[in-house]
């Protein structure tokens, strides 16, 4: 079975999130082939990135860009390129913050661990 490992942090880096990124991929390898897609790029559309300075400088409200709906859309269509790409069987993503499993195709077969209730 092949596993694409798809996460925001960086997987390599046992002190990524309390090493618990790192120590997931290295459990996975064990017993599976393991695509890592790592430090997902957030790309973010002109107009969002002028809505967030204007919360960064004129709101006392903090705004998290890499949350916004269509910065996620952006980053489930590259987890879905790499799905594709390397033929992988489903798709594994630890629950590190920024839910990058959140609008991934929902034909696809994704597994996500979370040590945690997501908060709104």
């Amino acid at each position: 079975m092949k596993i694409l490992y798809a996460t925001s942090q960086d997987a390599r880096d046992p002190n990524s999130w309390s090493g618990l990124v790192f120590n997931i991929a290295k459990a996975l390898n064990r017993n599976f082939e393991v695509q890592i897609f790592d430090k997902i790029p957030f790309k973010s559309p002109f107009s969002l990135r002028l809505y967030h300075q204007y919360f960064k400088y004129a709101s006392k409200r903090v705004h998290h860009l890499q949350f916004e709906p269509g910065v996620l859309k952006l980053a489930a269509r590259q987890i879905e390129a790499e799905f594709k790409k390397y033929k992988c069987d489903l798709i594994f993503c630890p629950g590190t913050g920024v839910p990058v499993y959140a609008f991934i195709d929902s034909s696809l077969p994704v597994i996500t661990y979370l040590d945690a209730t997501k908060y709104t």
